[in-house]
């Protein structure tokens, strides 16, 4: 699962992110990470073999359309605002690079160096 906050507010993750059919025809055949409904469940599909770079969840926020790097956050600018991550509930610094993991439960929250108005 994947928890966001901005400013304290839950941001809620779409429905079908890297969700797409390949071929053309019905039914799915992509892979990556993904989300099937707006449930915060991200769901690995991948064909063997799988990489720890395949894994990374800044790939799941490239496939959203977002960016999640050292500079920015969803299209926050890092430098106007603190970035927290935990993983099971323990404090973790790998941001983008962190390799998701079956029944990972990850929260991050941004706050605003600037108070809201």
């Amino acid at each position: 699962f994947l928890y966001i906050t901005i400013d304290e507010a839950p941001l809620t993750i779409p429905r079908h992110i890297n969700f797409t059919d390949t071929d053309g025809e019905p039914g799915f055949d992509g892979e990556g990470i993904q989300t099937f409904e707006d449930d915060n469940r991200l769901h690995i599909i991948f064909r063997a073999p799988v990489y720890i770079d395949d894994l990374r969840l800044g790939n799941f926020f490239d496939g959203w359309g977002f960016s999640f790097n050292d500079k920015s956050f969803i299209g926050h600018d890092r430098a106007h605002g603190t970035l927290g991550m935990t993983v099971h509930g323990v404090p973790s610094n790998m941001f983008e690079q962190y390799p998701i993991r079956d029944n990972d439960v990850i929260f991050l929250r941004y706050q605003s160096n600037t108070p809201a108005q």
